[in-house]
């Protein structure tokens, strides 16, 4: 009977991913920028946009290393793989600004369930209020309406009420 693999960590999910896509490129099996893009849209997850950029940099800073000390074949190699990442990060750059209200609402979300259930309404408001440096605009409280709506479908009826009623 065979072992179900073990299950990665979001990080090393990213890591993973990053090596993939940097080989695709030098394999020339991604030949434009919007292919680059794609992939990066079906690997990246809402609210994860953190742990993937500080993923890019570890891989960049450890290129740029064997780029200065490594032996000539390994820095050409290193070398093409930064150009490779470069593209990535022009895609991450891209990705972020296009996924900036979802990450908001995501978090927003985690906000609100990580908060004791009593205190929730208080984070709402504080969420959603507009002296914040990140206000929520019309689509992105809809967004957030449907986010609290999906997330009460696994809790509690009680937790669920709760945040059924703030979604209305």
């Amino acid at each position: 009977m065979d072992t179900p693999p073990p299950m990665l960590s979001q990080r090393d999910r990213y890591i993973a991913a990053i090596d993939n896509i940097i080989d695709s490129v030098l394999k020339g099996q991604v030949a434009s920028k919007e292919l680059l893009y794609q992939r990066l849209t079906q690997e990246l997850e809402p609210g994860t946009g953190e742990i993937f950029e500080q993923c890019l940099v570890e891989k960049v800073n450890a290129l740029e290393s064997i780029v200065k000390t490594g032996d000539e074949s390994r820095q050409a190699r290193a070398t093409r793989q930064l150009r490779a990442i470069k593209l990535l990060q022009q895609s991450w750059e891209q990705w972020r600004k296009n996924n900036q209200d979802q990450t908001s609402c995501a978090a927003a979300v985690q906000q609100i369930l990580a908060t004791e259930a009593e205190n929730r309404l208080a984070i709402l408001l504080q969420i959603l209020d507009p002296n914040q440096t990140n206000i929520f605009k019309h689509q992105q409280i809809r967004q957030l309406a449907i986010a609290l709506q999906q997330e009460a479908e696994a809790l509690p009826s009680t937790a669920a009420f709760e945040l059924r009623q703030y979604a209305t």
